[in-house]
């Protein structure tokens, strides 16, 4: 392949940098590696190279996972190689007697290079495709699995059901709702049990969640209760690439021992876009399955400041079960894609 020797350098020039940052964002679709000096290395995350004498000289290669192209490194302001699909070659020897260059090197400035990788399953269309009514419906359940520091913990009975509330109006709809239950049961050290509390309206379409019960039995017995106000939203009406943000107070109720110990409240921007349709992998299935993309990106505001929370979820496009999420970089759920069943 061709390098991007020259641009790179000139790049340098213009930027003033000393530190290279390289960034591959969660669920990116693939991971870059470089050469130096006949030694390589491989970047998966955010990964920082100092550039701090005449003797930097690397070649990033973009290396995409299987379904995925890489279609060009990232461009904009103080990014590397902008625009470009061949390998990123970055040296400074040319800065050699040069004090006005040599002078970048000693700032501390960064500049970026990132990988965008491209899903060669991804399709057009809107998120409506995706959304599998009877997948939320009475007595429907699935198996899954969920990822806790990298240990799988098998999650059984992981179903959901008609709740026992009474039948209530929101706007013109008349709604039912049902209550999902998933219950994680791992070894003696791990033990925990989410309820949800959800309606489906198939006239926008989108699932609204009311609240969620989140018990952990072991290793300590503790219990969170968050309710949404306004209810929080899973919209599959969005076409391709479109977003929209809500607004919505979240209160936490916290129990220790079964005993409630405070209330607090948080305040959430969230921002929903629809990703797109891609594939994946789900655990111990030597198998990829079609599935729906959407990303959450959540502000949130509560006592101890502001801070921002990204999350991924892929629902499957046959049966509408989720087979993975990650938040913040760490995944947590993975489905094993057994189809959903009678419990």
């Amino acid at each position: 392949m061709k390098s991007s020797h020259l641009f790179a350098v000139a790049l340098l020039l213009s930027l003033s940098a000393c530190k290279i940052v390289v960034n591959v964002p969660p669920g990116a679709g693939g991971y870059v590696r470089f050469n130096e000096n006949g030694y390589g290395d491989a970047c998966s995350e955010n990964c920082e190279y100092d550039v701090v004498d005449i003797y930097f000289d690397r070649t990033f290669v973009a290396v995409p996972k299987r379904g995925y192209s890489f279609s060009g490194w990232k461009q904009g302001d103080r990014q590397l190689c902008g625009g470009s699909k061949e390998d990123c070659h970055i040296s400074t020897a040319g800065f050699e007697g040069n004090d006005s260059l040599l002078a970048w090197l000693r700032t501390d400035e960064e500049f970026y290079l990132e990988p965008v990788f491209v899903n060669e399953y991804r399709s057009e269309g809107s998120a409506e495709a995706c959304f599998i009514e009877t997948a939320w419906g009475e007595g429907q359940g699935y198996d899954m699995y969920l990822h806790l520091e990298d240990n799988p913990v098998e999650v059984r009975d992981g179903f959901m059901r008609r709740s026992m509330r009474d039948e209530f109006s929101s706007g013109d709809n008349r709604l039912i709702p049902v209550l999902e239950t998933l219950q994680v049961a791992g070894d003696d050290e791990y033990h925990h049990f989410i309820e949800r509390l959800i309606s489906v309206d198939s006239d926008v379409p989108m699932v609204r969640i009311y609240d969620e019960d989140i018990s952990i039995y072991k290793p300590d017995r503790r219990k969170v209760q968050i309710t949404y106000d306004p209810p929080r939203n899973i919209r599959f009406d969005l076409e391709l690439g479109a977003s929209i943000t809500e607004t919505r107070t979240e209160t936490l109720r916290h129990f220790e021992g079964g005993v409630f110990k405070e209330e607090s409240v948080r305040n959430v921007s969230e921002t929903q876009t629809y990703v797109g349709r891609e594939i994946v992998k789900p655990a111990l299935v030597p198998f990829f399955y079609p599935v729906c993309r959407f990303e959450f990106r959540r502000e949130i505001q509560d006592r101890d400041g502001q801070y921002t929370e990204i999350e991924n979820l892929w629902f499957d496009t046959e049966y509408g079960i989720p087979l993975r999420q990650i938040i913040n970089g760490r995944q947590y759920i993975t489905g094993s894609f057994t189809p959903p069943h009678p419990y």
